[in-house]
């Protein structure tokens, strides 16, 4: 389904569903510190603590294991691999029961000094061991009591970054990227477009901007590029960057690594070369390899030149042109892999937010990225968490409603789209021709 099928989807949901208006009300500090915790949020008591699992003799970074990550984000406890966190809502935790299930043990309510004693040594409120997979914290009493006190909000609190009318999404620019306006302007106008029937089933989406190595906000719900140190849960879809390091980054198409080696195979297929000389390095060669936009204005010595877009995206007009005449480009998307509604919703975000045809594919990439959230926020619901953002992107098959090949994601696979398109640039009239080979280095050689 297209971004304007979805936008008219909304329309007709917020007609005729009334939604509840209320707000959780402002935190104490105590709460709101308990908050940072249970969460992991950057600068909360997680930060200088540590956790032990089991009877491993081995600190660990308190920070890896924020309650949310097992007990959700409401504390409702979802079930994962044959275990049951428990539900951490202080209704719960006060309320005696009988666990069901092959010990059937019974414990008492939780007091505030017994739910201290379970998080820093595992032993629950009747004296009992929690399971093995529960860390223990050397959190301080006051952490703990702060976790607490946050508890007792935890059933009607909002996920991070969102409220009842709102939802904070932040967009991570390149401190050096001269496009980074018009990249903004696109994500804005985009928004601003989805505002002007709704938002998301009643919420607004707000565009919070930083550079990368701004620290990064703590009340944002997701991201659009991978921010330096994003939040454990936080979910980031993006086009840059390369591998599979981060599981809540979902990158649309090729990242730098994967563009070099679409390169290094255009190079042996079409040039019959394989050594491919380093700039940066001074080497020796007739075909050379840009991957440091820093060593640009060193490829004038070779004959030809292989730049992955990523990389050309950071190099000014002047320096381009000394770029020699056989100049190849890795592009992550090809035209007539496009779909021509994608194209055409584009084309209206465009004359929308009024910007030129410079650094048109950085404006495509961002608009990309933002209408893949928006489609994940719009299929998980009004009830959207981040968990639940993060498994509706999962879910994403085939979707072209974007300027790439369709994407798809899985469990296991953060890569929309394989495989670049390498096309020639026309160093003197700055121009990337419109045409180019499709190279996917995942696909064998027919």
């Amino acid at each position: 389904m297209t971004i304007s099928s979805r936008v008219r989807l909304v329309t007709a949901l917020l007609a005729s569903v009334c939604f509840a208006n209320a707000s959780h009300a402002q935190l104490r500090p105590d709460e709101a510190r308990g908050r940072s915790i249970y969460y992991g949020e950057r600068s909360s008591a997680l930060e200088q603590a540590t956790a032990r699992i089991s009877d491993m003799d081995v600190d660990l970074p308190a920070r890896s294991f924020p309650c949310a990550s097992c007990h959700g984000e409401k504390g409702e406890g979802n079930s994962e691999r044959g275990i049951v966190p428990s539900n951490l809502s202080r209704d719960a935790l006060t309320r005696p029961y009988e666990v069901a299930g092959q010990t059937g043990r019974m414990r008492p309510g939780y007091t505030r000094e017994k739910f201290a004693r379970a998080v820093q040594t595992g032993v629950d409120s009747g004296g009992s061991l929690l399971d093995q997979s529960m860390p223990r914290f050397n959190l301080t009493d006051r952490d703990t009591a702060d976790l607490w006190a946050f508890l007792a909000q935890l059933a009607s609190i909002e996920a991070p970054g969102m409220d009842d009318g709102t939802i904070r999404i932040l967009l991570s620019q390149d401190n050096d990227a001269a496009p980074a306006e018009a990249e903004r302007k696109i994500v804005e106008a985009l928004f601003a477009d989805l505002n002007a029937v709704g938002g998301i089933y009643g919420r607004k989406l707000e565009l919070v901007v930083a550079k990368v190595n701004d620290p990064v906000p703590s009340d944002i719900f997701a991201a659009l590029f991978p921010p330096p140190y994003p939040e454990n849960d936080l979910p980031i879809v993006g086009v840059r960057g390369s591998g599979g390091a981060d599981p809540q980054v979902f990158r649309l198409m090729p990242g730098l690594s994967e563009q070099e080696a679409g390169l290094r195979l255009y190079a042996a297929r079409e040039w019959e070369e394989v050594r491919l000389a380093d700039p940066c390095l001074e080497e020796d060669g007739r075909v050379a390899l840009l991957g440091d936009p820093a060593c640009a204005s060193m490829v004038g010595a070779y004959e030809k030149l292989l730049v992955p877009h990523a990389v050309l995206t950071r190099i000014d007009v002047k320096t381009r042109r000394s770029f020699p005449e056989e100049t190849r480009v890795a592009l992550p998307a090809s035209l007539d892999r496009i779909s021509r509604q994608a194209q055409a919703s584009f084309a209206r975000t465009r004359a929308h937010a009024g910007t030129g045809a410079d650094s048109v594919i950085v404006q495509a990439e961002a608009w990309s990225a933002a209408v893949v959230l928006i489609e994940g926020l719009m299929r998980a619901g009004r009830g959207v968490t981040r968990a639940s953002l993060t498994k509706s992107l999962e879910g994403l098959k085939e979707f072209d409603g974007v300027m790439s090949a369709p994407v798809s994601f899985g469990p296991n696979d953060r890569v929309g789209a394989a495989g670049v398109n390498i096309v020639a640039f026309d160093a003197r009239l700055n121009r990337l021709e419109a045409r180019g080979s499709w190279i996917d280095p995942e696909q064998p050689t027919r």
